[in-house]
């Protein structure tokens, strides 16, 4: 009974649920199959696409087969709801978060053309991040309400005191330094 004294009309209502998030850590691992939850740590994602451009560079990477461990061991320490903006903000600190996949990039850096692809992997130590969640009622032409819409995911790095990166086959081939 993880959430079950969580009342939406009480101001104690986001700390509840900060605590009863924290309770169900152990669950991250595997999952609870009576309620068809998954268990997400290591969490995957197929695809995560990214386009970025400014005055010196364009590019879009894709990374590919991500995992994501470390969700275990991470405290949530400040959860916010706002029902009436359709929103969860939650702030969550990771003492050990670890990331790894495939790249594709293709895109221009300072008039060079880039187009490679290679593993990566990335470790985050002390690693606090804000992770705002939206999802907004959307209607039809008629007024009627789409059930599920689609969520809308903010994540914030607050702070990290170690970062681990690295990147294979960056330059793709080419010598950088002769």
């Amino acid at each position: 009974n993880y959430f079950g004294e969580c009342q939406k009309t009480e101001e104690t209502f986001d700390d509840c649920v900060k605590d009863g998030l924290n309770a169900l850590r152990p669950f991250f691992k595997t999952g609870i199959p009576d309620y068809g939850i998954a268990p997400f740590d290591p969490f995957h994602a197929a695809e995560v696409p990214q386009k970025r451009s400014g005055p010196f560079f364009n590019y879009k990477l894709v990374l590919r087969n991500v995992t994501e461990e470390g969700w275990t061991a991470s405290q949530v320490n400040t959860f916010k709801c706002d029902f009436n903006k359709h929103f969860i903000q939650f702030t969550q600190f990771f003492p050990d978060k670890r990331l790894n996949g495939w790249y594709e990039i293709e895109g221009t850096f300072f008039g060079q053309k880039v187009a490679n692809q290679g593993s990566w992997n990335l470790r985050l130590q002390d690693y606090v991040q804000t992770m705002t969640v939206t999802r907004k009622p959307v209607r039809d032409k008629r007024g009627y309400a789409i059930p599920n819409p689609s969520l809308k995911v903010d994540v914030n790095v607050q702070s990290c005191n170690k970062l681990e990166l690295h990147i294979g086959h960056l330059a793709g081939g080419r010598t950088i330094v002769g």
